[in-house]
Order: C-alpha cells, then structure tokens, then sequence
C-alpha cells in the first residue's frame, strides 16, 4: 500500500454515502494496510537474519568439530 491517491477517493465516496463511515472505513484501510505491510517487511529481514546467523553458527561448530579432530590426530601420531 503507498497510500497515494486514497483521499481523493475518499472525498468522492463520502459525496455519495454517509461521511463518518467512509472516513472511518478508510482509516481502518489504511491503518490496516500499512501496519500489514510493515510486519511483512520486518518479517522478512527478521527471516533473513535468522538465516545468516544460522549459517554462520553451522559454519563455526564444523570449524571447532575440524580443530578436535585434527588434535586427536596430533595425540595420536604422537603417542
């Protein structure tokens, strides 16, 4: 919702229909479209950092699970 060209509809509505509740439809209309669209947005960043940040954690235990194993290795050929 951009929200561009509502009032212009709405002042044509409110000539043909009982004003209070074409402003009020409108208000909710707009209220509505914008807080949906901004949990839209804020969702899908909030996905994407969960993603990078999962990727990144999965990437840090393989390079600690690397470096045991590597140490066993070391005790081993030196034993």
């Amino acid at each position: 919702m951009t929200g561009e060209g509502w009032s212009k509809m709405m002042y044509i509505m409110s000539d043909h229909y009982n004003y209070v509740l074409v402003v009020g439809f409108f208000t909710f209309l707009i209220l509505f479209g914008v807080f949906f669209v901004l949990n839209l947005f804020l969702a899908v960043i909030s996905d994407s950092f969960s993603k990078v940040n999962q990727a990144e954690d999965n990437e840090e235990h393989k390079k600690e699970e690397d470096k045991e194993k590597i140490a066993t290795l070391f005790k081993l050929n030196a034993s």
